[in-house]
C-alpha cells in the first residue's frame, strides 16, 4: 500500500496530490463538526485512528514469504462513514513517512488516495443497507473487500507510472498486482476478524454504558473489550519479538524490485529524510503499535464511563475557554511546584535544541503534547488551535528557505531549491518542539507564579515588571475590543456591509482611548499603594514531587543521550 520515497514521477506525485486534496479537505472539517456535535464522537473519533494507527504498525507475514500490513480503515467507516477517514489516514501517513521511512512524502498524495479514499469508500458500499441484528459478516466482507481495494489501487498507481515496454499497462498491473494480492488476502481476512471482534467491544460497551447495564453483562463487556485490545497488543508485541534483529522484506520492497526491473537503470526522484536502521525500525514500528493500543485502552474506559451504573449521566469535565490565563488558573498541574514545570519545559527544549530533529523534536512535541493534554487536562482543540498560530509562522519561514529569488540576466523568478528542504524541515520541526515546550510552561503557570522563578534565575526586574504588564494589557486589550463589539452588535451596528465598515472605523479609533484610559487607572492604582519601582506579587507555596522530578530527568536524560548516539551513527 506505501509507494516508498520517490518511487512515482514528480507529475504523478504532483496529480494524485491534488486528487487527494479536496477529499482531505472536506474529511477535516467533517471531523472537526463531529468532534463539536458531540463529546462521546471524539472518543469514538480517537478510536477510529487508534485502530488504523495500530493495524499499520503490523508487519504480518505472508504465504509469499514476504511482509505487509493491514489498513484497518474499517472501523471509522463503520462509525462515521468514509468522508472521515482522509484525516486520520493522513496522521498515520505522515508518521510513518517521516519516522519509519515507509512511504514518504512526495507520494504522500498517491498513498492517501489508496489508503483514506478508495478503500473506505469501498468498505462503505459493502456496508450499505439494512443494519441487522448481526452485522457481523457484513462488516467482515466489507472489511476484506477495501483491505484488498486499497492494493488494487496502489497496483494502479504503480502500472500508470510504469508500463510494461511489453504489454503496456496491463502487462505491469498484473506485475503488481500479483506481488501484492497474495500477499494481501490473507491479511485482510484477518483483518476482517479483528474489526469484527473489535467494533463489537466498543458497541457491547458504548450500549452498556448508555444504558446502565447490570453488573454481570457489565463485566462480560469490560472482558470483551480487554480481550479484543489484548489481541492487539500481543500481537504488537510478538511481531516486535520476531523482528527484534532483521526487518523483513515487504511487499512495498518487492513492488521496488518490480519497478527497477521494468526501468533498468532507475533511480528515484528523492530520498527519505532518515532512514532508521533494523533495531530503531522494529522499536518505533513497537511505539506505533504501543500508542494506538493505549488510545483504545482509553477509549473504552471513557465509554465505560459516560454514564452511571443507574443510568445517569456523570458530570462532564470542566470545559476551558482557550484562554491562556483561565486554563493557567484551572489546569490540573495548577498545583504543582512552578520549578517541576519549569524543568520539564524548559529542560525539554534544551534537549530538542541540541538532539538531531529527525525523530527528536518530534518525540519531544509529542510528549510535552500528552503532558498538557492527558497531564494537566487542557483541552485538546484549545491547546492545537493556539499552537497552530506561532507554527504557521515558523511553517512559512521554513517555506521561505527553499524559495530561491534568480535576478541574472536583468530578470527576475521565483523557484524551489530541494536542496534546503532538509534545512527547512528541521528548523520546522525544532521550532514545533520549542513552541510546545513554551506553550506548556504558560499554559500550566500562572504568570504571578513564574515571577519568581524569573527573579531568581537573574532576569532583571524591569524586565519583569514591563512582562508582566504587556501580559496584563493583552487580556484588557482582548477583553476591552469584546466589549465594544458586543455593545455595536446590541445596537444593529453591524446589521448589514455599511454599518460593519462604519462600527469597524468606530471600532479602531475607540480602542486605543479605551485602553490608554485603563492604563492610567492602573497606574494611579499603583501609585496609590506605594509602588516603589518594582511589582510585588505572592506565590503560594506548593511541595515539589521528586518521583516527578526524576521521571522529568530521566527521560531528558535518555532522549539526550539516544539523540546524541544517533548524530553519531551508533543507532
Amino acid at each position: 500500500m506505501h509507494i516508498s520515497e520517490g518511487f512515482l514521477p514528480i507529475r504523478h506525485c504532483i496529480g494524485w496530490a491534488v486528487a487527494a486534496l479536496p477529499p482531505t479537505v472536506l474529511s477535516v472539517r467533517a471531523v472537526a463538526k463531529q468532534m463539536e456535535t458531540k463529546r462521546e464522537n471524539r472518543v469514538l473519533l480517537a478510536a477510529s485512528a487508534a485502530f488504523l494507527f495500530t493495524l499499520s504498525s503490523l508487519r504480518l507475514p505472508s504465504v509469499t514469504g514476504s511482509s505487509s500490513h493491514p489498513t484497518g480503515t474499517a472501523v471509522g467507516v463503520y462509525l462515521f462513514g468514509p468522508e472521515a477517514m482522509p484525516a486520520l489516514a493522513l496522521i498515520t501517513l505522515v508518521f510513518q513517512a517521516l519516522l519509519l521511512a515507509h512511504g514518504g512524502l512526495t507520494t504522500l498524495g498517491a498513498n492517501l488516495f489508496s489508503l483514506g479514499i478508495v478503500g473506505p469508500w469501498v468498505t462503505w458500499l459493502f456496508l450499505l443497507g439494512p443494519r441487522r441484528n448481526n452485522p457481523g459478516p457484513r462488516i467482515f466482507v466489507a472489511t476484506v473487500a477495501g483491505d484488498l481495494a486499497t492494493y488494487v489501487t496502489t497496483a494502479v498507481q504503480l502500472a500508470v507510472a510504469y508500463p510494461s515496454a511489453h504489454g503496456g499497462f496491463l502487462a505491469s498491473f498484473v506485475k503488481f498486482i500479483g506481488i501484492f494480492l497474495i500477499t494481501q488476502i490473507p491479511i485482510s481476512i484477518a483483518e476482517g476478524m479483528l474489526t469484527v471482534a473489535l467494533l463489537d467491544a466498543l458497541s457491547s460497551t458504548r450500549m452498556a454504558g448508555l444504558q446502565g447495564a447490570s453488573q454481570p453483562r457489565e463485566r462480560r463487556t469490560a472482558v470483551r473489550a480487554m480481550a479484543a485490545i489484548g489481541l492487539l497488543a500481543g500481537l504488537v508485541l510478538a511481531i516486535a519479538f520476531a523482528n527484534r534483529n532483521s526487518s523483513p522484506v515487504g511487499s512495498d520492497d518487492q513492488a521496488e524490485g518490480a519497478i527497477k526491473a521494468l526501468r533498468p537503470g532507475y533511480h528515484p526522484i528523492a530520498a527519505s529524510l532518515w532512514t532508521p536502521g533494523p533495531v530503531a525500525e522494529t522499536v518505533l514500528f513497537g511505539v506505533q503499535g504501543g500508542l494506538g493500543v493505549l488510545i483504545l485502552a482509553w477509549a473504552v474506559y471513557k465509554l465505560r464511563k459516560a454514564r452511571g451504573p443507574a443510568g445517569e449521566r456523570v458530570k462532564p469535565h470542566l470545559h476551558l475557554h482557550p484562554h491562556l490565563s483561565n486554563i493557567a488558573f484551572t489546569n490540573h498541574w495548577r498545583n504543582r511546584n512552578p520549578w517541576e514545570k519549569v524543568l520539564f519545559g524548559a529542560g525539554f527544549l534544551v534537549v530538542a535544541l541540541i538532539i538531531p530533529p529527525m525523530p527528536g523534536a518530534i518525540f519531544i512535541a509529542a510528549i510535552v503534547s500528552v503532558a498538557a493534554i492527558a497531564g494537566a487536562r487542557i483541552p485538546a482543540t484549545a491547546w492545537l488551535t493556539v499552537l497552530s498560530i506561532p507554527v504557521s509562522f515558523a511553517l512559512l519561514t521554513a517555506f521561505g528557505i527553499l524559495v530561491q529569488i534568480n535576478s541574472a540576466g536583468g530578470g527576475f523568478s521565483l523557484s524551489i531549491d530541494w536542496n534546503g528542504a532538509p534545512m527547512a524541515i528541521a528548523l520546522l520541526l525544532r521550532s514545533t518542539a520549542a513552541i510546545c515546550c513554551l506553550a506548556f510552561i504558560g499554559w500550566t503557570t500562572p504568570l504571578m507564579e513564574l515571577i519568581p522563578v524569573f527573579g531568581r534565575v537573574g532576569v532583571p526586574t524591569v524586565l519583569i515588571d514591563l512582562a508582566l504588564m504587556i501580559y496584563h494589557f493583552l487580556f484588557v486589550t482582548a477583553t476591552t475590543l469584546k466589549e465594544m463589539r458586543r455593545a455595536q452588535s446590541w445596537r444593529l451596528g453591524r446589521a448589514d456591509y455599511r454599518s460593519r465598515m462604519r462600527a469597524l472605523s468606530m471600532l479602531a479609533g475607540g480602542l486605543f482611548v479605551r485602553c490608554i484610559e485603563r492604563f492610567r487607572r492602573l497606574e494611579n492604582g499603583i501609585e496609590s499603594r506605594g509602588y516603589d519601582g518594582r511589582l510585588w506579587v505572592l506565590s503560594p507555596a506548593h511541595n515539589p514531587s521528586f518521583g516527578f522530578i526524576g521521571v522529568t530527568v530521566a527521560l531528558q536524560a535518555a532522549l539526550l543521550v539516544s539523540g546524541l548516539a544517533l548524530s553519531k551513527g551508533l543507532l
